[in-house]
């Protein structure tokens, strides 16, 4: 399994040796602002710099092939921009958006409105992954018993095979009657939506096997 881009947001990031396996099967890496400190460890070139430069170390380095330095007063995150400058059909994983960081609970409930409306992308930590549905299906094979749960801030309609606990069809009316559920030996996980939805797994991405 091997993704086009790994972004390196600003947020809470997971161990190094975690984000060095990411950039190991990464083909090429995003930084956006503060992670250009991650990406001075891995010692690699990014792809693209997006940043305001707010929460960048004085006087630090880095090597991007593009550049873009955004004003401190916004209306998009430096990760929303980021986003919308690299191809919508290219498997992206981003690290440090998806939990929250130094008491900002309003940046992660923009990174997961972020993961709702940007397919193929994937918001990872060492812990689990996040990736958004919209009209569209996934298969992923995890370890036996590993629990995940999909739920939308708005109606929509699920299938799901290879299951504890399979549904066809199942009409979900509200976020509070979102499904959870795990994984079985031997079998891949398939998950059809129509609407939108979010796909919460708690398993590293590192143990999971996501048709791409």
């Amino acid at each position: 399994m091997n993704f086009e881009y790994l972004i390196i947001s600003g947020g809470k990031l997971p161990p190094f040796s975690f984000v060095k396996k990411l950039s190991n099967i990464s083909t090429h890496v995003v930084a956006v602002d503060r992670g250009a400190v991650m990406l001075n460890k891995l010692k690699r070139t990014a792809e693209l710099f997006v940043g305001d430069g707010d929460s960048l170390p004085p006087q630090i380095t880095f090597r991007a092939r593009k550049s873009i330095m955004l004003p401190t007063v916004k209306d998009l995150s430096d990760l929303e921009v980021a986003l919308d400058l690299l191809p919508k059909s290219a498997s992206k994983i981003i690290i440090g958006a998806h939990t929250e960081f130094e008491n900002r609970s309003d940046h992660l409930f923009v990174n997961l409105m972020l993961a709702l409306d940007n397919q193929n992308s994937y918001f990872a930590d060492e812990h689990g992954w996040v990736t958004g549905l919209h009209n569209s299906q996934v298969r992923f094979h995890c370890r036996p018993a590993s629990l995940f749960s999909v739920v939308s801030p708005s109606k929509f309609r699920m299938t799901v095979s290879g299951a504890k606990f399979a549904t066809k069809n199942m009409v979900i009316k509200h976020p509070s009657h979102g499904l959870s559920n795990h994984t079985v030996p031997g079998k891949s996980c398939a998950l059809r939506v129509k609407g939108k939805a979010l796909l919460f797994v708690s398993r590293s991405i590192l143990n999971c096997k996501i048709k791409l």
